[in-house]
């Protein structure tokens, strides 16, 4: 996939490793800090103090990963109902980036930690 001129929204991937296996899927691209809305998942965040909160349409085994601005990983969750809250006033104050991953879609967010 190329990088060039993507705008907001939703674009699909595919990522082929060295065997021969092949990965499909779709990813949310934004271009702001808004809370975001991709096939009914709503993370609520806009500035974060205390936690961030996850409202997913469906049940099912997901996972989380929450990165700071330099990539470096810094926490990882998962969950199965379709409202999680995750702790953030253990971060430093700054822009963090999140992964939801579940049934096969991958949200990619920010938030802001205040």
């Amino acid at each position: 996939m190329v990088g060039e001129n993507l705008s907001a929204g939703i674009a699909t991937f595919a990522i082929e490793d060295a065997n021969g296996c092949t990965i499909e899927g779709s990813i949310y691209l934004e271009t702001s800090l808004e809370e975001d809305v991709m096939h009914g998942v709503v993370i609520f965040y806009h500035t974060a103090t205390q936690a961030v909160n996850i409202k997913y349409p469906h049940d099912g085994s997901k996972s989380i990963s929450i990165f700071d601005s330099s990539g470096r990983l810094v926490l990882t969750e998962s969950f199965a109902g379709r409202n999680h809250s995750i702790p953030v006033s253990f971060l430093a104050v700054g822009v963090y980036n999140t992964h939801l991953v579940g049934n096969d879609e991958i949200s990619i967010q920010k938030f802001l930690r205040e």
